[in-house]
């Protein structure tokens, strides 16, 4: 979209590649590393307020790609480790905000996402 981005100018705490993660369901959980488990606990995100993205742009990612996980377990990930899915989600997540996930699915219904 005619922007200069790189990784982290999202603020995002991972990147990835090589990994389809919009296809992963909630309560997904994968290792990063060795040890770190993360559960995912919503897929995108209302964008309430305009970013300066969206301003520069014309539009914001977070409702389409925005993977949000809960740590389960901690410790060191860095750049280059691998990513497993340890346990494939059923669609559901104990740590997802219902509310969060509502309004989610009231935008993609309505067409705004």
């Amino acid at each position: 979209m005619g922007l200069d981005v790189n990784e982290g100018d999202f603020a995002e705490n991972f990147t990835t590649s090589g990994l389809d993660l919009l296809d992963l369901p909630l309560g997904t959980v994968l290792r990063l590393g060795s040890s770190v488990e993360v559960m995912i606990s919503q897929i995108g995100k209302v964008c309430h307020k305009r970013c300066a993205i969206y301003y520069l742009a014309g539009d914001c990612i977070f409702p389409r790609e925005g993977i949000f996980a809960v740590v389960l377990e901690g410790g060191t990930v860095r750049a280059g480790d691998a990513i497993e899915i340890l346990e494939r989600g059923d669609g559901t997540c104990p740590f997802s905000p219902q509310e969060a996930i509502d309004e989610v699915e009231a935008a993609r219904f309505a067409g705004t996402l």
